[in-house]
């Protein structure tokens, strides 16, 4: 699909003509790192500028392997896997073959196609996109380790989590008094833009309905249709909410959320606990790093058949204080930083320009093959080496097993012929 959207928006005509007749040359080029390679044409097509790679997940080890920074599967799980850094071995041995796997499959499939697209848009010309892919100068990813876990990143990796949030916007006057007036505490639900709470079945929103009613704290649920039943009194409908604004106003005491990174980045930046329904792609992973450190739980989408069930998973969550006292913790260390997201973004933006693409940051390891990151080749040397020493000492040993049994036998015949000839003396 994104190799088609590629191309679709490559046929564009502003598009096509820009590219066809921009001569201009360009300070610096930034694209998504996310299943986007595609736009590497581009980057082609107005070198020499140096270009920065900007993640809005979790960076991929091949995205990370384009700058040289080392990825060691052992406690960097890969992004769709609902894991954390503290995995068994089972889920390393997973977690490995996934990323190996993954680096396969997208040069033997995906690049394949994709250099399909950008040759038709840019010529025949153009060098193997995986090539222009290790050009990247920088990569910008939207994470912290407050909330995803230390990794050994390299330089050329700069974490900025939190990039998208600016300052706390007043509410629109309804809303405001709806969520001023939550004494006992608000609950904001709203799974984002990607999924519509209103595609819930009419029968479980109306069950969730029924049990929101029962807590003594208001709720402000974005809900995109028209109501699905009798809306109790401590229930918002809304069809749209800042939802920032809102998960960050004082008197919000949980955030129902989807797991989306964006959503958790703004509970962890609020302090405040979440519950996650996730859905799909990164969302399992982000939410079990919010279960992690204590701030949160993570549920799936069946859960919300039970109505009982679920609005009891919201009471633990008001009622633990330690889920609150997590979150705080969380939020106090997210915002503990020498600069914001945005001043770190673009500084180190900055820096790639003034210096040419700063190559000094790259690491070595982007020169290297998967086989060679992982030290195979010095394994496969070691075990050979070993293997030569230890067939040698084996050889060594029959030749000397062999010597001894023959001086062994020579001795013998020495000692028996001398004990005959004493025997014909006598």
């Amino acid at each position: 699909m994104g190799n088609a959207s590629c191309d679709a928006v490559y046929s564009h005509p502003p598009l096509r003509n820009f590219v066809a007749q921009e001569r201009r040359g360009f300070d610096l080029i930034i694209t998504e790192a996310f299943s986007t390679n595609c736009a590497l044409g581009l980057v082609h097509r107005f070198r020499p500028a140096p270009y920065i790679g900007l993640s809005s997940c979790a960076p991929f080890s091949w995205d990370l392997s384009r700058v040289g920074s080392p990825v060691q599967y052992a406690v960097m799980p890969q992004t769709l896997l609902w894991l954390t850094d503290d995995m068994t071995l089972w889920e390393r041995v997973v977690n490995t073959v996934y990323s190996l796997a993954g680096r396969g499959i997208g040069a033997l499939f995906w690049d394949r196609e994709t250099q399909r697209v950008v040759d038709k848009h840019f010529g025949p010309g153009v060098p193997p996109i995986e090539d222009i892919a290790h050009n990247m100068s920088l990569l910008i990813t939207n994470t912290h380790p407050a909330l995803n876990g230390p990794r050994p990143f390299g330089h050329a990796v700069v974490e900025v989590g939190g990039l998208h949030i600016g300052k706390q916007k007043p509410l629109p006057k309804d809303l405001e008094t709806f969520v001023s007036g939550a004494k006992d505490g608000l609950i904001v639900f709203s799974l984002g833009s990607m999924v519509r709470t209103s595609s819930i079945p009419k029968d479980r929103a109306v069950a969730l309905l029924d049990a929101f009613g029962t807590l003594k704290q208001r709720v402000v649920w974005k809900w995109e249709g028209e109501a699905p039943g009798p809306v109790p009194s401590n229930v918002l409908l809304s069809k749209w909410l800042p939802q920032f604004d809102v998960v960050c106003h004082n008197n919000t005491r949980l955030f129902i959320g989807h797991g989306g990174l964006l959503s958790t980045t703004e509970a962890a930046y609020c302090g405040v606990p979440m519950l996650g329904i996730a859905f799909f792609g990164d969302q399992h992973t982000n939410m079990a790093a919010i279960a992690k450190v204590g701030s949160g739980r993570k549920l799936s989408y069946s859960t919300l058949k039970d109505a009982g069930f679920f609005i009891q998973q919201v009471r633990d969550l008001l009622e633990n204080h330690s889920y609150r006292e997590n979150a705080k913790r969380l939020s106090a260390r997210f915002h503990d930083r020498p600069m914001s997201a945005v001043d770190t973004a673009v500084f180190w933006t900055e820096h790639v320009i003034r210096h040419g693409g700063a190559p000094h940051l790259l690491g070595a390891a982007r020169r290297l093959y998967w086989h060679q990151e992982l030290l195979l080749d010095v394994l496969a040397v070691v075990l050979l080496a070993t293997a030569a020493v230890l067939a040698v000492l084996a050889v060594l040993a029959v030749v000397l097993r062999t010597l001894v049994r023959r001086v062994r036998r020579l001795v013998g015949s020495s000692d028996r012929a001398k004990s005959s000839k004493k025997q014909k003396r006598s």
